[in-house]
């Protein structure tokens, strides 16, 4: 098991610490809904595909294409 990187980031920035270490704190409903929330609002963002031709989509995660689609 391991921790993602974003996860690490949130703990680290002053702005969204407060509310990573409140979470241990409440009761476990608390989390399950706020994640679910959260996933809710993730699905509003949008998804890439070739079609959009704006951005990219990565072969690989943490690099670059080296050429477009």
């Amino acid at each position: 098991m391991g921790v993602l990187t974003t996860d690490q980031e949130l703990v680290k920035d002053p702005r969204t610490a407060p509310l990573v270490q409140a979470f241990p704190e409440q009761p476990a409903q608390m989390f399950r809904h706020q994640f679910a929330v959260s996933m809710a609002k993730l699905v509003n963002v949008g998804v890439i595909t070739a079609e959009d031709r704006i951005g990219e989509i990565r072969r690989v995660c943490s690099k670059s294409n080296s050429r477009p689609y």
